[in-house]
């Protein structure tokens, strides 16, 4: 499954759980635990879960190490 097919087909659109794990390369699970935790961004519709693909973006951007210069 390509990353362009998961993306939203209009702006603002929501991605489901499984595209949204998917996306960031984890199991649905793991998300579901995310949410709990409320350790990532998302939205209720309903009984659904619903994740913005900038929020997600915001996610990963928030768990990138930097990288060190050698110093050599």
């Amino acid at each position: 499954m390509s990353i362009s097919r998961l993306a939203p087909t209009r702006p603002g659109g929501l991605l489901a759980l499984e595209d949204a794990a998917a996306y960031l390369g984890i199991a649905p699970g793991t998300l579901k635990h995310w949410i709990a935790l409320k350790r990532i961004e998302h939205v209720k519709v309903g009984k659904f879960t619903r994740f913005t693909q900038a929020a997600l973006d915001r996610f990963i951007a928030s768990q990138t190490v930097a990288a060190v210069a050698d110093g050599l």
